[in-house]
């Protein structure tokens, strides 16, 4: 691999893209360009990577479906690796390219039918050992580090079919052992891991008000078991045929065939399932690998799907987010504050602010741990008196938290305002809160609010339907209750700043406009910044366009779109603008030292070194050469003056 390790400039994220041994992309080197390249990881999938190729790039033509080697990497890390699946060419011939991750190899071997015995690592090494000798030596992998386990520390495994070894390895190992296959590459050689767990922790964290962009949690009830009904292998019969009735636990289960998870019972009752594993034979085995199966299932599992912006490229000793490592999450209005595991991952290597990554595992949700603070009414009993009555009952202990639609008259108390979903936990605290509003808003909006006066430094409340005058950008209202462990406050004030100038000199004219977003807190942090500048001297016009953009998703959504429709009238060609609708016969040019009229592609007029040039002129009125000029007189003729 010709892979040179990219250092970071200025701790700015670096990414390359090789096709076999070409460079097809570098962030770096201007004529090697393509469109649209995007990521997609995920936990025990193939992965892919798409992109837009051109016919004016370089290498246009080395793309060769399914023998291709794709490579993505993102600083000196190996991102992802697979090879070209697709190919679609456009009207302009530009090609739309479709990568699926290496694992996909493995759908290109077959495993014939086998009975194996013995440990997970010698079934998996004969699976490899397969593969490799039915494809070439890009597609093969070696045994690398394997850490599942089996309680049995045996596995049986068999198949009268011929199937893809990939579909062996996820139906008779993941789908019944858990873990994770991992495609690892170290000193030349493509190694498969089968890890239990991953290890990895990154040293870049997710936090609210800093890199957390969105958030949306998604809990599956549908697959919640409370009370499971483990089988295994068949019986056989007296002559030792193989029978429909499976093995159960109630030999090792005092005659019940199900478990239950008693926790799991209390919050969501009895919910039956079941669960076969064709190699048990021994009923303890079954028990064992039941109870294992029913602690899994019988959590609400949530997952989280995040927006979070990567501060590798603008930080320095932190690392990029990778497929598979532990991420800290904190948001104190999400009442999230622990690890999850990176278990999907979408990266725009153009675009950062529109990655998105999902993190998996249990939380421990604001609402649950509300559950708990709030219910603990009703004391318990009194003890029994010693050769007597019963003691009296115990005091009933009072709630922690209010629940309401509607804020409560006792201003001691936590609130829990139900109308609100979820519902937030409340304190009384009379204060000012920043709010969000444009001026034009507030007569409508609020009839009462205090507005912060910079020139005096003071607070002022304002009543009626009019907006002062001196309206600076910091609003306030007075509100009562606010959100416990609620930081929004101090994130949440956005400034606008927008500025234009103009200035000239003896050589040249520069005129530049420029929109600035920030987000006030106390480190004021540049949210999003649009400039535009034109640069006219006597040999040239410049324009330079530059957009920042370190926003929410919603930003980041539809700028593929809007960007193709930019592209219909602006387009940036062999170090020229060209102006003008795509497929419209007139159109203008722009270069470094000419300005050009084209029409069906030809030049029929330029500017150049002070100069118009023009094939074919025509003039409705008038043409004024210097002190001269023709000038056309009422009768029709035309007349030539010199003009005074």
């Amino acid at each position: 691999m010709l892979h040179s390790l990219i250092r970071k400039e200025g701790c700015r994220t670096m990414y390359e893209v090789y096709c076999d041994s070409f460079l097809l992309y570098s962030s770096t080197i201007e004529n090697l360009k393509i469109i649209k390249p995007k990521v997609s990881l995920e936990d025990n999938k193939t992965g892919s990577f798409t992109f837009t190729i051109y016919p004016d790039h370089p290498y246009y033509d080395v793309i060769k479906k399914l023998t291709s080697i794709v490579t993505v990497y993102q600083d000196d890390y190996l991102l992802f690796r697979g090879r070209v699946l697709n190919e679609e060419i456009g009207f302009y011939n530009e090609k739309s390219i479709t990568c699926e991750g290496e694992l996909a190899f493995l759908f290109d071997s077959i495993q014939r039918p086998y009975n194996y015995s013995g440990s997970i690592t010698g079934f998996l090494s004969q699976l490899i050992t397969a593969h490799n000798s039915q494809v070439d030596k890009s597609k093969q992998f070696a045994l690398g580090n394997v850490t599942v386990t089996d309680p049995n520390n045996t596995i049986t495994r068999s198949d009268i079919n011929y199937t893809k070894t990939w579909e062996v390895i996820d139906k008779k190992l993941i789908a019944l052992l858990g873990g994770h296959i991992i495609a690892r590459h170290q000193n030349g050689v493509n190694y498969i891991d089968y890890l239990a767990d991953y290890t990895a922790i990154s040293n870049q964290k997710i936090e609210f008000a800093k890199n957390l962009l969105d958030m949306e949690r998604k809990r599956k009830g549908q697959d919640i078991i409370t009370a499971l009904i483990p089988l295994g292998a068949n019986l056989k019969d007296a002559e030792g045929n193989e029978t429909k009735e499976r093995l159960t636990i109630k030999s090792e289960n005092g005659g019940l065939d199900y478990i239950t998870d008693a926790d799991a019972v209390a919050q969501y009752g009895l919910i039956f399932g079941t669960n076969i594993w064709d190699d048990v034979t021994v009923a303890s085995n079954l028990l064992t690998k039941g109870r294992a199966y029913l602690a899994s299932l019988s959590s609400a599992i949530d997952t989280l799907e995040l927006s979070a912006a990567d501060l590798a490229g603008i930080e320095e000793n932190i690392n990029s987010f990778h497929l598979g490592t532990y991420v800290r999450v904190t948001s104190n209005p999400h009442g999230i504050d622990q690890n999850f595991r990176v278990t999907k991952l979408q990266i725009d290597l153009m675009n950062p602010v529109a990655n998105k990554l999902t993190l998996g595992g249990t939380i421990k949700t604001l609402t649950g741990n509300m559950t708990q603070v709030l219910d603990v009414k009703n004391g318990k009993d009194g003890k029994d008196g010693k050769d007597g009555k019963d003691g009296a009952d115990g005091q009933n202990g009072k709630d922690a938290a209010i629940q309401s639609d509607t804020p409560p008259t006792d201003t001691s108390m936590l609130w829990l305002d139900t109308s609100l979903n979820p519902p937030l936990l409340k304190r009384y605290a009379p204060e000012y809160q920043l709010l969000i509003a444009e001026p034009s808003d507030w007569a409508s909006n609020y009839t009462t609010y205090f507005i912060f006066n910079s020139k005096t430094g003071a607070y002022s409340a304002v009543t009626g339907t009019t907006t002062p005058a001196w309206v600076e950008d910091t609003y306030y209202q007075y509100v009562n209750w606010v959100t416990v462990n609620d930081t929004t406050q101090a994130f949440y004030l956005m400034e606008k700043n927008v500025s234009s100038e103009i200035s000239k000199s003896e050589t040249n004219i520069m005129s530049k406009v420029s929109e600035e977003y920030y987000l006030k807190d106390e480190t004021d942090s540049l949210i999003s910044s649009v400039s535009t500048t034109v640069e006219q001297n006597k040999n040239s016009v410049a324009i330079l366009f530059n957009q920042y953009l370190a926003d929410l998703e919603a930003l980041a959504q539809g700028t593929d779109a809007n960007f193709e429709e930019i592209k219909k009238y602006i387009r940036f060609i062999d170090g020229k603008i060209l102006l003008g609708e795509v497929g419209n016969e007139l159109e203008l040019q722009i270069a470094n030292n000419r300005i050009s009229f084209l029409q069906s592609n030809a030049e029929v007029a330029y500017f150049s070194n002070n100069k118009l040039y023009v094939t074919d002129g025509e003039y409705t009125n008038s043409l004024r050469l210097g002190q001269f000029a023709f000038l056309p007189r009422e009768n029709g003729n035309l007349s030539f003056k010199k003009l005074t």
